[in-house]
This record gives structure tokens, C-alpha cells and sequence, in this order.
């Protein structure tokens, strides 16, 4: 395969074969959440160009396959991780539907936010997660009693 040209280079992105991502961001993003977070990042990014819309909604499922993340308790780390560091904003989606994602610091140019869009989506509070009031009481009972068995069990042979 050729080596491309920067003017082709440039004609690809205007043509939206690459998703547009400020080489600082990216750097940032490696230094403060790690380098998997660069690559979630930057999926969720090209959602935002294949959709052209404000937001974009991929569903963790989604992000999972693409990005080959295991678990969804490592994405949500990885997610919250951009979101504490203000790389993105999370509207959290009702039961049935996605989460809207915003990047508050990425170039007004690749995204199209005005000033207007940015207070808006600054003020984006996300929804706190699930607590131990959502288990179950089986399941609590249950846990209990793992615990107490594993307790009573002094000998490792």
C-alpha cells in the first residue's frame, strides 16, 4: 500500500474516511486515563461523525465489541475515568436506551459545538450508579452465607 499524501490525507478526512482528533487530546488522554482510554475515545468520536449529531449513542455493548473490552465493569472504569478528567460528558440514557456522549474539549472545529452547546453540555451531570439496595434479598442471604462458610473453613487443605 502507497504512502498517502497530506493532501489526500486532508481530502479523506473532509470526505469522513477518519474520524478528526486533535494530536493534544490524544496525548492528554494517554497521559492522564492510559492508552485504552485513547482508543475508546476515539470510537466513540467516530459515532459522533457516522451519526451527525450533537451527541452520540452507542450502547456498552457496542463500545465493547468495538473497542474488544472484556467486561463492562473495565469500560465504565475507562468511561469514567474521560469523564473525570472532562474528555466527556455523559447524559445517561434511560432503562432501554443509550447513553448520549459529549466532548467538552475536543476543537470546535471537528465537533461543530457553538458556546451555547458547550454551557449546555457542561452543565451534563451524569447519573450515579447502582447501589446495594438494587440486590436482592436472596441474593444478599446468599452472600452471607458464602462469607460465613468461608469463615469457618481454617484449614487451606
Amino acid at each position: 500500500m502507497a504512502k498517502l499524501t497530506n493532501d489526500q490525507i486532508e481530502s479523506a478526512y473532509k470526505n469522513g474516511c477518519f474520524v478528526m482528533m486533535e494530536k493534544n487530546i490524544s496525548i492528554k488522554i494517554a497521559r492522564d486515563c492510559g492508552l485504552a482510554c485513547v482508543g475508546l475515545y476515539n470510537i466513540i468520536l467516530l459515532h459522533k461523525f457516522n451519526n451527525n449529531s450533537d451527541g452520540c449513542y452507542p450502547s456498552y455493548e457496542t463500545l465493547m465489541r468495538e473497542c474488544n473490552i472484556g467486561s463492562k465493569s473495565t469500560l465504565t472504569s475507562y468511561l469514567t475515568k474521560l469523564v473525570n478528567f472532562g474528555y466527556l460528558k455523559i447524559k445517561s440514557g434511560n432503562k432501554g436506551y443509550c447513553s448520549t456522549y459529549y466532548f467538552p474539549l475536543a476543537d470546535k472545529k471537528i465537533t461543530n459545538y457553538t458556546d451555547e452547546d458547550l454551557k449546555k453540555i457542561n452543565s451534563i451531570e451524569r447519573k450515579k450508579g447502582a447501589s446495594n439496595k438494587n440486590v436482592s434479598d436472596n441474593s444478599l442471604y446468599n452472600l452471607k452465607n458464602y462469607k460465613l462458610n468461608e469463615q469457618d473453613n481454617d484449614d487451606p487443605f
